[in-house]
């Protein structure tokens, strides 16, 4: 918009002999700028989530303009899709037509392919200034990549231990809410975790199943969020009646591929949503936006 305002303008001036014209286009150029600026004004300073579509996998941003944007996850190749590259592809190209210049925190949920392999080409295309990593597993293939290329490169690494509350740059408060490094499962060694600004907060439950939902129950811990990530691509092993009562959510969003071989989302997820009254998504057909305005939430899905 202010490109194209910029051209309008400057051709109005090389025209300036035919003022009524020149007038015109000026005109029309200023009212495009207003237009834009008093946008970007209503924007800035409102938390917004955004969740990318990377095929099987869990890729997110919980963004608050101008002044902070934080990242969740950053997909990867499942073993049934292509082999393309999900930082570069896929990622890069949407943060770039956010006009995304610098992701102040990243978190890595766990170690599975889906969740973390596109931060490898994503280090090396985008400025990271800090990559919170769980600490378990130490000689995992990713984890070890994902260290070494962050180390090179001069990104802050910090370890995720358990429970604990992190005020982020931009006045984010990100509450890591459980992280069981010695789980039976892998998806439930995931980081539980919320991240809140500004009456905005999603909760973001990695590969959780059932046993995470049942012990983050069972302690009593508070878990209600507007927007609710749901764990494990919606399978059947997560989700429960009970769980979603607690979070409560306006919205929630399962990470899933179109057409995918496992049949996700279960249709016990999605018959619990319904029981809850929660408008259920997915991110199979494009990204989805959720922002809050007023006190209710909408969404919208995008294409890049």
């Amino acid at each position: 918009v202010l490109l194209s305002s910029y051209i309008l303008i400057l051709w109005a001036w090389c025209k300036r002999e035919n003022k009524a014209a020149s007038r015109a286009i000026m005109a029309l150029s200023l009212g495009l700028f207003v237009s834009f600026l008093s946008a970007e004004l209503g924007r800035a300073g409102k938390a917004e989530v955004q969740f990318l579509q990377v095929g099987q996998g869990d890729c997110s941003f919980f963004d608050v303009p101008y002044k902070s944007t934080v990242m969740v996850d950053t997909g990867g190749n499942a073993n049934f899709i292509d082999t393309n590259d999900i930082g570069k592809q896929d990622i890069l190209p949407y943060i770039r037509y956010k006009g995304i210049y610098e992701i102040d925190c990243l978190f890595i949920s766990h170690y599975h392919k889906d969740h973390c392999e596109g931060l490898l080409s994503l280090l090396d295309a985008a400025k990271i200034k800090t990559i919170f990593l769980p600490d378990y597993v130490p000689k995992n293939q990713y984890r070890t990549m994902i260290e070494q290329k962050a180390k090179s490169l001069g990104t802050d690494i910090r370890y995720i231990k358990g429970p604990k509350t992190i005020r982020l740059d931009g006045g984010i408060l990100c509450e890591i809410l459980h992280f069981d490094k010695n789980a039976e499962d892998d998806n439930d060694k995931s980081v539980v975790m919320r991240l809140s600004y500004g009456g905005v907060s999603c909760l973001y439950a990695g590969d959780a199943t059932y046993e995470t939902e049942k012990i983050l129950l069972d302690e009593g811990i508070d878990l209600k969020a507007d927007i609710l990530k749901v764990g494990h691509h919606a399978s059947k092993t997560s989700s429960s009646e009970e769980f979603l009562k607690s979070v409560n959510p306006d919205i929630a969003v399962a990470m899933c591929a179109e057409d995918n071989p496992y049949g996700f989302p279960a249709d016990e997820v999605v018959l619990n949503m319904e029981k809850a009254g929660i408008e259920f998504l997915t991110a199979a057909e494009g990204c989805i936006e959720i922002k809050e305005r007023n006190g209710k939430y909408t969404w919208q899905r995008k294409t890049h």
